[in-house]
């Protein structure tokens, strides 16, 4: 059995090198004869990680959001959709600058403040972490992943997005919780890589 993470495959070769009861190897097989278990991930994985780091205009934001409403944890669904919707923000900036004739000193003071609140009344808590659960592979278990939400006002424009904690993490101990069954259900040991 060969477990390649980097392709979502775990590989059975039927007729690989045979093995003796002394530790010395057989006759060579052919390592033709195959099965493939090929794991699919979800559409929401693809979704979630494929947006990661990205920032997207409010309306894309929120739509995005109201198609993955299944997947919010913390905040609910409801709220997160409500603060995707109705989320709006200001930055000031005041600029100060002093100049010592005798020295040639030159002092320079930048300040920015970004304000930023949500609902329809203003009082939605905006989160600084999200929470959220959905499944890496078809058919596995759900896992439970952090990220990180981000706004920025820059241009006139306000841009929404997120960026997930660790999934790297989440994608290895999904796949290891699949190799970790097909040894125990064929008692095979796995090895790491392609055939």
């Amino acid at each position: 059995l060969w477990a390649d993470i980097d392709n979502d495959r775990v590989t059975a070769v039927i007729n690989a090198h045979a093995g003796t009861d002394d530790g010395e190897e057989s006759d060579a097989g052919w390592g033709d004869h195959r099965a493939v278990l090929q794991l699919t991930t979800t559409q929401d994985w693809r979704d979630w990680t494929g947006y990661s780091g990205k920032l997207l205009s409010q309306t894309d934001f929120a739509e995005f959001v109201e198609q993955h409403l299944p997947n919010f944890l913390r905040p609910s669904a409801a709220d997160m959709l409500e603060l995707a919707q109705t989320i709006k923000g200001h930055t000031k900036v005041s600029f100060e600058s002093s100049k010592r004739v005798k020295s040639g000193e030159t002092a320079i003071e930048w300040r920015e403040d970004t304000t930023a609140a949500a609902g329809k009344k203003g009082t939605l808590e905006i989160p600084d972490t999200i929470d959220l659960g959905m499944q890496v592979y078809e058919g596995g278990a759900p896992y439970k992943l952090t990220a990180r939400f981000r706004y920025r006002i820059g241009g006139g424009a306000l841009l929404l997005g997120y960026v997930l904690e660790r999934a790297g993490d989440v994608v290895r101990d999904a796949f290891g919780q699949v190799v970790q069954q097909v040894a125990a259900d064929t008692e095979m040991d796995v090895w790491h890589g392609t055939p």
